[in-house]
């Protein structure tokens, strides 16, 4: 079959090929008018009489993909309130069931201060805090302590500052 390939070869490269322009013909094929060797007749003859060799063409696709920005979230302006009060934030979720578990578990480890579930509308979070304490010292103080006692549970835990 490699003979019959490299055989085919070169008699095409011998008997050079020419565009349907410079046969002056509009895609109809019209065969060479050289004269062919008997051992390349013969090979060009296997070759159509062989089923194994198959023309495919791809056509390949292409598409143009657009990304577009996405809009941000409007930045709201930090206000603070004129008497804050101070608290731990534990965390904050996008989902009401996780928040609400959350809060169940903070309350049992916490139960002598109270637990706070706030949900805030600007951005879609329920946020988890404890304590209430009038300044932000003490509240730092109980941030520390949440850290020693808890410091796989509540890693990332901070003092928040709410309205009275």
């Amino acid at each position: 079959m490699d003979r019959i390939i490299i055989t085919l070869t070169v008699t095409l490269a011998v008997a050079g090929c020419r565009s349907s322009e410079e046969a002056g013909t509009s895609g109809a094929r019209q065969e060479s008018q050289q004269p062919i060797s008997t051992a390349a007749a013969d090979s060009i003859a296997a070759v159509k009489r062989s089923s194994e060799l198959t023309s495919v063409q791809d056509t390949l696709r292409a598409s143009v993909v657009t990304h577009t920005k996405r809009e941000r979230l409007p930045v709201r302006p930090i206000v603070h309130p004129k008497n804050p009060v101070y608290t731990v934030q534990l965390g904050a979720f996008a989902d009401p069931q996780n928040a609400l578990s959350f809060h169940k578990d903070a309350m049992e480890r916490f139960g002598d201060l109270p637990v706070f579930n706030h949900y805030e509308a600007v951005d879609g979070l329920y946020r988890v805090s404890v304590g209430r304490f009038a300044t932000l010292a003490e509240a730092t103080k109980l941030r520390n302590t949440i850290l020693k006692l808890h410091p796989k549970e509540y890693p990332e835990c901070w003092v928040n500052y709410i309205s009275r």
